[in-house]
């Protein structure tokens, strides 16, 4: 949370991040995706 600084989502991706997130949209759903262990793992927000 920007405001309170509370963190309020975390996930492991079981070894380090081989780079930054990535953010993308798709007919206006929103998608981040990270790095790690030789693969990309890819979250949304329910609809």
């Amino acid at each position: 949370d920007a405001r309170t600084g509370e963190l309020l989502w975390h996930v492991n991706l079981g070894g380090p991040n081989a780079s930054g997130p990535i953010s993308y949209a798709v007919d206006g759903k929103q998608y981040i995706v990270g790095t790690g262990q030789g693969s990309m793992f890819v979250f949304s927000l329910p609809d």
